[in-house]
Parts: structure tokens; sequence; C-alpha cells
């Protein structure tokens, strides 16, 4: 897990960059906020994806590291999650096979294209923490020794009964004589071969025991037993045993299985055989091959899909297995000193409800995609979550588009005496193509960041990728706010200045160091502002600046209370800002958070079109004392790319506010 160190600019950076991937896969959370109307479980840990599946929204929980789930709240839809464990893959061994791929259990059935389904019960969740182990890989063997491989670490989700994948067995060694067997596990290593080969590696085993485990693999292949068949045995897969070769070529790793638990755009895995491309996990690795004697092809076996290494020709060494798929390692070449492939760390993922989109309607042209209504003769797709706008052949169009990108997390409390800057806008483009059908565009639809991380990217991809660049984070004291290429800067927390916004948005503005107070992230309309000194020792964060409202072609009255964000009201204490009236306002910047040594609520106000007003500073408690609990910070309203407020000072608890999701929208006539 990363660790954050004030003032350490490379890794505050890696982190930020981390927890911006759609989440965090060191367990440091970037939660997307619910869209109105959402009210599924309430949870963090892990890389965090939502995604609709026909008219059912998931959230996802993807852990490639341990971490915990943790349920903080029980909304009115079902406690019931739906998991992957993968354990880790085996090591390949030096001069010999393949290593088993790590077990394999879920609640899914497998995706299309796969060996067959493997679906256990769901399980039933309360507000409580659940731990989550990520086995890693197994090392592989080496030569001189010669040192043999090791099995994979098991991958476990505690739920208080553990949901437990084993790791992959190892591979068996044909440096040695007799050649050793394939080491038990999740699904087994294959036996080493040099003409009297070892034998497999049983499946459903504790890694490296006879001990039973329940169903989550295959045994791995044997190695070559006579003068014409002296390659080494693949590892056994999640989906299929692993081979032995007719040869002395190694023997192909057992088959992986296939998963949609992130949805179908498969996130995780890798491509498999023919047409069935994405989402395998857990392959076996390929035995290596026996470079004398033997009839067979000297090639190496090739991995299982799903992460299962390849051996390549001798004399080449092994590829390592992909991390995070559970793959086994490939055994290298007989003859060749450089170590064969380590195993690949496993994978645990959670995922449960947290909505369902509306219904859809229909298109007069016949396209689907997002949610559908009519207003003033324009068809109107509503993408508040990642999908496909898809058309038929009679389709042709000129299509009218808004894409606006995830706003940026407000920044996050630093030490006593500073306040974070509020989270820049995401990005806002608008503009028009002709289309023709038949066509399938994929829409993303970015993430906002939290705890001081950037919004994400939302794509339009028809005819070429539109993209709407994410919102920068607010600074931390007394760092500055993020710099992004697309959308709106971040504001800078108390001493550092705004990040510079893009041609999609705006800068930040610049805190101040002496008051402790900092500044509004950008909006697409305008620049966040600085901090504000009304009385000595007092401050307000500077507001974030105003965002844009959308094209008219949009502005449906009936969608005025959950499209966008109504103008906002300025005063004074708002650098003279002028009133913004009307509604369907989007991609405001987050205030930035205040200064108060007399208990003034003292955050900046967010700006129109979703921005998160800051947190407030706190005030002196008893005796003089100063108070523990100043103000959060607010999160934006979700779908407008709106910036989260930042968090107030004195206190290093006060919690920033995330950043909004974005949105796509898409229109064209009805007639």
């Amino acid at each position: 897990m990363g660790i954050r160190a004030l003032g350490n600019n490379a890794e505050d950076f890696v982190n930020k960059f981390l927890r911006a991937r759609g989440g965090d896969s060191t367990g440091l959370d970037a939660v997307t906020p619910k869209p109105p109307g959402e009210s599924g479980l309430t949870a963090t840990g892990g890389v965090i994806s939502d995604y609709a599946d026909g008219p059912t929204i998931y959230r996802a929980h993807v852990f490639t590291s341990s971490g915990t789930f943790t349920v903080s709240n029980i909304g009115p839809l079902p406690a019931s999650v739906d998991y992957l464990v993968v354990g880790g893959g085996g090591g390949g061994a030096h001069a010999g096979a393949g290593g088993g791929a790590g077990g394999f259990r879920t609640s899914m059935p497998e995706a299309p294209g796969g060996p067959g389904t493997s679906a256990e019960p769901t399980l039933t969740v309360t507000t409580t923490s659940y731990t989550v182990t990520v086995g890693g890989g197994g090392v592989a063997g080496f030569n001189p020794s010669p040192r043999f491989a090791v099995p994979g670490g098991f991958s476990e989700f505690v739920h208080p009964t553990p949901i437990r994948s084993e790791g992959g067995g190892a591979g068996g060694s044909a440096a040695v004589s007799p050649p050793t067997d394939g080491i038990p596990g999740g699904s087994g290593g294959g036996g080493g071969g040099e003409g009297t080969g070892g034998g497999i590696g049983d499946a459903n085993r504790v890694a490296g025991t006879s001990t039973p485990a329940p169903t989550q693999g295959y045994p791995g292949g044997s190695g070559g037993s006579s003068p014409v068949q002296t390659g080494s045995g693949g590892g056994g897969g999640a989906g299929g045993a692993g081979s032995a070769n007719d040869g002395n070529g190694g023997g192909p790793g057992g088959v992986g299985k296939r998963t949609t638990i992130v949805g179908t755009n498969y996130t995780i895995g890798t491509p498999g055989p023919g047409p069935t491309t994405g989402g395998w996990l857990a392959g076996g690795g390929g035995g290596g091959e026996y470079a004398a004697g033997g009839t067979g092809p000297a090639t190496g076996g090739t991995g299982g899909a799903g992460g299962g290494a390849t051996a390549p020709n001798y004399p080449q060494t092994a590829v390592p297995a992909i991390s995070g798929t559970g793959g086994g390692g490939a055994g290298s070449p007989m003859g060749v000193s450089e170590a064969a492939s380590n195993g690949a760390s496993g994978i645990v993922v959670i995922r449960y409800q947290i909505g369902s989109i509306d219904s859809p309607g229909s298109s007069p042209k016949g396209a689907t995609g997002g949610s559908i209504t009519i207003y003033d003769n324009k068809v109107i797709h509503t993408f508040t979550h990642s999908g496909t706008f898809t058309a038929p052949a009679p389709f042709s169009e000129t299509i009218e588009y808004v894409v606006i990108g995830g706003g940026g997390g407000g920044g996050q409390s630093g030490p006593p005496g500073g306040s974070s800057g509020g989270g820049g806008a995401g990005g806002y483009l608008t503009g028009s193509t002709p289309l023709s059908g038949p066509f399938a565009a994929v829409v993303t639809v970015g993430g906002g960041g939290q705890n001081n991380a950037p919004g994400a990217s939302s794509i339009f991809a028809a005819p070429s990728p539109q993209t709407a660049g994410g919102g920068g984070a607010g600074g931390e004291r007394p760092n500055p706010g993020d710099t992004v290429p697309l959308g709106s800067g971040g504001g800078g927390g108390s001493g550092g200045n705004g990040g510079t916004g893009g041609p999609q948005g705006n800068s930040g503005g610049n805190g101040d160091g002496g008051n402790g107070v900092a500044a509004g992230g950008g909006g697409a309309g305008a620049s966040g502002a600085n901090w504000q000194d009304i009385t000595p020792g007092n401050g307000i964060g500077g507001r974030g600046g105003y965002g844009v409202q959308l094209p008219s072609t949009f502005q449906n009255p009936k969608s005025v209370s959950t499209l966008g964000d109504p103008g906002g009201s300025y005063g004074a204490t708002d650098n003279g800002l002028s009133p913004q009236p009307g509604n369907f306002w989007v991609a405001g910047g987050g205030g930035g958070g205040g200064q108060s040594d007399t208990g003034v609520s003292a955050g900046g106000r967010g700006g129109s079109g979703g921005g998160g007003k800051g947190g407030g500073g706190a005030g002196p408690g008893p005796s003089g004392t100063t108070a523990s609990t100043p103000i959060d910070g607010q999160s934006a309203q979700s779908n407008t790319g709106g910036g989260g407020g930042g968090a107030g000072n004195n206190d290093a608890s006060s919690r920033a506010g995330a950043g909004g999701s974005g949105i796509v929208l898409i229109a064209y006539p009805s007639t």
C-alpha cells in the first residue's frame, strides 16, 4: 500500500496516479460518487469501477494487492455481493515444466467463450470490514544448484468463513535425475521431462500439499517419458489440464477461465483464443523444451489463455506471466542458465448493485445506448455510466454531443494550520459530427477523484475519440493544485499556487500561506478564485470557478432536477462575481478550504456547475483550545464533472469532498 509522506513529491504523484485509475490498486480509494437515485452499498477498498449491464448498474472493487473491503452503509438494495478470488500462479521450473494457475473461485457465471461455469452462491454483507488477501506469484526455478520452483500464494476474501483460492503448484524440473513431479495446488504444476518424465501436479489441493481444497482448477501435464517424448508438461489452468508434448517440445499450459465481473469491457485479464478476447484469467504456464534428442519440434509450450506465460524457442528464456491474472509461470528450456518465469500474482474482485437505469425509452432512428428521451424534435441519449452508442445500417445523422470528464477531488487535510484547495472541474467538450450506421461507439464516463486525486477522462469514440479530460486535484498545504492537460486545474493549498488548466477548462486559484487559507479549483467557465482575507486570523477559501450551461438542445425541462446544477447566487465575499441564473450548469470548480480562529465556517463556495463547497476551519474550543473537528469539504454533484471541496484547516482528520463523475450526451433529429 502506498504511504504518503508530506513533501515527498515523487511518492505523492505516484499515489495520486494510482488513485486516479478509476480507483486505486493499492487500496487507497478513489470513489465515484453515486448519481442521484442510486442507493446500493457504501463501501471502500481496491480499485473502484462502476458500469452498467443492461438496466442494472454495478460497482466493482478490484484488489490486486491485499487490503480491506469496508462496508459503511447498507442501502435499500440487496446487501449481496458477487466475488472473484484467484490465487497466485505457481513458478515455472528451470529446465522443466510450467507452473499451475492459481485457484479460481467465483459466484459469477463464466463469460461466453469460456470452457464452463463455476458459479458459487453470492454472499450477504453487513456494515463491517472484510480482510482481502491477494496471493503473490511463485518464484521460478533457477540454475545453478538447481533452485526448485515455488508454488503461488493463496488469495482470500474473509467473510467470515474465508472464500479461499489456493496458489498454483510449481512446475517439476528435468535438471535433476530423475525429473521431479509437478507440485499440487489450485491447479497443478506440470511434470519435468527428460525421457523419464515426472508426474503431474494434482489440482484442488492446498499448494505444495495433499490437503484437499474446493474445486478450483485442473492438474498439470506429465513430463515426457520415452526417448521421443522428452519435453516437460504444461501447468494446469482454471479451465483445463496442462498437456504433455508428443516430442521434445514443452507441453501447452491449460486454458484459464473468462469473467465479466468488471463488465464486458474486460479491464482485467488477458486476450484469449479466437474471437473470445478479453477477461481471461488463471491460465497454466507452458512447459520447457528439451533441446537434445526426440522427434518433436524443439519449442516451448504456449501458456494457457488467462495469463500463463510462454516458453519460447531454444535457447531463449521464458516470458513472465502477467501480474494480477494468477497465471502460471513458464518452464525454461534445457541448457539455458537463466531463470524460468515467475507465476503471476492473483486478484480479488467484489461487486454489487448500486442502482438501475431508468426505462431507456426508444429511438425512432433505431439507435440504442444510455437513457433515451425526445425533446424539441431531438432524440437525446444520456450516458451517466459507461456504455455503447449503437446504430443500425439506415442511421445517417449529424449528431451533437457533450462530453464532460470527471471532476478532481478536493485536497485532503494537511498538517494543523493549513487548508486544502478545491478540485478542478472535468473538461467540457462539445461539437457535432456526421455519423452513418452501422456502428457501435464505446462511451466511457469518467469517475470523479477523491482524497486529492484527479478525475478520470470521459470519451465518446465516434468516429474518432472525443476526449474530455479529468479535472485536477486540489493541493494540500503547502502544495499547488494539480495541473492537467485538458480539464481545469486544482486550487492551491494554503501556501500553494493553482494548477494550470487545459483548453477545456481554466486554472485554479492561489492559496495563502500566512493565514492558512486555500483557493478554489478552476471551472469550465472561469478560473478558481484566490483565498480571501476578511479579518485577521480568519479567511474564506476561494470560490470554485463557475462552469457552463449545457447547450439548449439538452435543456429538456423534464430533466431540470436530474441534469446539471442550478446557477449559484454569489455575494461580496465571492470576489464580486455576478449571479449565475438558470439551470443545467455543469463543470464547476470546488471551493477552497478556509481558516477560522473564531468558529466562523469559512469554506469557499462551489462553482455553479456542481462544484462542492470547501470545508471550514476549526474554531477555538473550550478554554481557548482548538476545536478538533473542522467542517469537511463537500462532494461535487454527480454527473456534472464538478470539482470537490477542499478540506478545512487545523485538523489532519478533516476530509475533502469527492469530484463529480462525468457525463456524455448525444442528440440528433427525431424525424
